[in-house]
């Protein structure tokens, strides 16, 4: 049975981990080891029981996960995100009502936001610099952002530079066998409506380049090939929009 939130005040770890599974919606310990920079994974998950047992969060973890070797998941539940509000985080309404259904989401979708946290795991391991790695949940209310192709994230981290350094901007869209290559085709087809349509607020800088990532070669190739069509489609190229397209294995 959940302890009153009134009879147990949260430490400001247990804050900084309940903020980072709402803007993920589905973490691993990984991901959570990582972002506590705890050296051994049994310290993260002792965290993670912590809360668990009080209610603040839910476990995923079925025998077919075990079986292929996958971490849990873990997600908000009602009483978690009352008490990000309470200790005074800026959760968006519309991001709160979508997260009530996360008890009952579907595998797919838990696999999906899994994966755009493994993207932040390769990146942030790689680059030290890394500034900014913003997911779908933090981008809510941000109109010139793409509303039709939302991105899985914005991120922005600084490179090298000669004796100085540069920032790049990127628009993270995650790819997966799991999902019809149709689908894919057609966030591409938005991506570039949204590009040709100029909505990109200047004032943000250069617009970012579309980073899409993908779970295996094969479906890298195939993005690759469904860019360079809709692009002559679209009678865009490189100087109107960039793309990057990657594995996750390349990332790190």
């Amino acid at each position: 049975m959940p302890i009153a939130l009134s009879t147990r005040k949260l430490t400001v770890q247990q804050v900084t981990i309940l903020k980072f599974i709402y803007l993920f919606r589905f973490i691993s310990t990984k991901h959570l080891q990582l972002k506590l920079s705890n050296k051994q994974l049994p310290q993260t998950q002792r965290r993670l029981n912590i809360l668990i047992t009080r209610g603040y969060i839910g476990r995923n973890y079925t025998n077919r996960d075990r079986l292929n070797g996958r971490y849990a998941s873990y997600y908000l539940t009602p009483l978690g995100m009352k008490a990000l509000k309470q200790n005074g985080v800026d959760a968006d309404p519309r991001v709160l009502h979508a997260i009530y259904k996360d008890k009952n989401a579907s595998e797919r979708f838990i696999a999906h936001c899994i994966f755009v946290g493994d993207v932040w795991h390769a990146l942030k391991t790689k680059y030290d610099e890394l500034v900014i790695f913003s997911p779908k949940s933090a981008l809510v209310g941000h109109e010139y952002f793409p509303q039709e192709a939302k991105p899985d994230a914005y991120i922005r981290y600084k490179t090298k530079l000669g004796k100085g350094s540069r920032t790049e901007q990127y628009l993270l869209y995650v790819c997966e066998e799991a999902i019809p290559l149709f689908v894919h085709k057609r966030t591409i087809k938005q991506i570039l409506a949204y590009v040709d349509e100029g909505e990109w607020d200047e004032t943000k800088g250069k617009l970012p380049t579309m980073l899409l990532v993908c779970d295996s070669d094969r479906l890298k190739t195939k993005i690759k090939r469904a860019i360079t069509k809709a692009m002559d489609d679209a009678y865009l190229d490189e100087e109107d929009v960039g793309f990057e397209v990657r594995t996750i294995s390349e990332l790190s």
